[in-house]
């Protein structure tokens, strides 16, 4: 939540500096305040988690003890968290943004309406439904536990909702995976990316991660069928050791893994 605020106070500052018109500049405020009031809800869950009390948590937030009870009761900052979505709607529609600094901090970069957003948007149903058959974890059970309706996560599974980040970890923790796997597709799908600056290390975590996600998604395809289709260069090994994130590829594993699972550039 932290980085989406990131990004969204650069999409901000970037409606700012273009002076478009005073209802686009409060959306993007009102993005901003609602991602804001997600993540102090669920700093507040963590710090109540490792032990913290009321009356630090109300003394950090200015309030008084019966306040912050009542703002930020585990009920309710479960329901605000799973329905996100109502936080972080869909990319707004606004001005291109300069060709001459693709991809500069914060910048968001815009997904397509149509093949690749839709595209992410089954990729990332795909990937949660080959866990769920993995896993010994019934959807009923699933439910149960993430505290939502069984129609609901259907629905999900079979990619005819775009559920909130937090439904995302949920489920994904549920099903014996690993959310952030999934986090490159939920991103795709929504239209959103984080910020191009950052380290070398995140970066290659990230894509590691992007490309774990595609596999899923794919169904797990035997690494030995990946490496026939990339051609005699590309080795099963090699494939494994991208997935199991012992070795950064480089650009042209890269363009063969994603194609081949599926994926694209756009």
């Amino acid at each position: 939540m932290a980085d989406d605020g990131l990004v969204l106070a650069a999409q901000l500052a970037e409606a700012e500096r273009k002076k478009v018109p005073l209802a686009e500049l409060l959306a993007h405020a009102d993005r901003l305040s609602a991602n804001v009031a997600c993540y102090v809800a669920a700093a507040v869950q963590d710090a109540r988690a490792q032990g913290t009390g009321w009356a630090a948590v109300a003394q950090a937030a200015g309030v008084s003890v019966e306040t912050a009870r009542v703002r930020w009761n585990e009920r309710k900052v479960k329901r605000l968290l799973t329905r996100r979505d109502q936080c972080r709607p869909g990319p707004l529609k606004h001005a291109e943004p300069p060709r001459s600094a693709p991809g500069g901090a914060g910048q968001q970069l815009p997904v397509p309406e149509g093949a690749s957003a839709g595209g992410a948007r089954r990729q990332l149903a795909a990937a949660l439904l080959d866990l769920q058959r993995t896993s010994s974890v019934t959807l009923q059970e699933a439910a149960r536990q993430a505290e939502l309706s069984p129609s609901y996560v259907s629905r999900v599974l079979a990619g005819k909702r775009l559920p909130a980040w937090p439904v995302v970890y949920t489920l994904a923790t549920i099903f014996g995976g690993k959310a952030g796997d999934l986090k490159f597709l939920w991103e795709r799908a929504q239209g959103v990316c984080p910020p191009a600056r950052q380290s070398v290390a995140a970066a290659a975590g990230r894509l590691q991660s992007a490309l774990r996600g595609l596999y899923l998604a794919a169904g797990r395809p035997d690494p030995r069928c990946l490496a026939g289709e990339g051609g005699a260069a590309l080795t099963a090994e090699t494939v494994r050791e991208v997935l199991d994130g012992d070795l950064i590829p480089d650009w042209w594993t890269v363009e063969k893994l994603v194609v081949w699972m599926g994926g694209d550039f756009a």
